[in-house]
């Protein structure tokens, strides 16, 4: 795509973009990214997951590892942990637990940018594979592209 992707880019009629602020909306935005990309895998280089009974040397990554990727991160990024023990909304619902990427939860703008530099540093370009037809019971396995992405410095 171009570099303005958008129509109301092409036409001149976009939104100034000057705000120093992460928005909740552009935070939800964010959490959705990176759930997508723990989902299509990659971020499983760094954080493999090893789902197949049929490979017992842990030769094949199926996926990401969700729980080691939340660990980690929430490891690199305290502040993201915090920002989850925030008091009840208006509604008295408790904030979720084990769930540092919250989308109605946005963090300052400091911890988001750092959460989206944790997963910069880590994310890679995975390529799906045929399953062997002797791995019956395996998911198929990801070949993964080292492509690191830039942080935002």
């Amino acid at each position: 795509m171009p570099g303005n992707a958008f129509y109301s880019d092409r036409i001149g009629q976009s939104l100034p973009r000057t705000s120093e602020e992460i928005s909740p909306l552009a935070w939800r935005g964010i959490a959705v990214l990176i759930q997508q990309r723990l989902d299509d895998g990659s971020l499983a280089r760094v954080f493999p997951e090893y789902n197949c009974p049929d490979d017992p040397g842990r030769n094949a990554i199926t996926g990401t590892d969700r729980k080691h990727f939340l660990h980690a991160l929430e490891a690199h990024v305290p502040r993201l942990a915090e920002q989850r023990s925030a008091p009840d909304d208006e509604w008295n619902n408790p904030p979720p637990s084990g769930l540092p990427l919250v989308p109605d939860r946005p963090p300052d703008t400091a911890t988001a940018l750092d959460v989206i530099d944790f997963v910069a540093l880590h994310i890679d370009q995975p390529t799906q594979l045929q399953r062997p037809p002797h791995r019956v019971l395996c998911p198929p396995a990801l070949r993964l592209r080292h492509k690191r992405a830039r942080p935002l410095h």
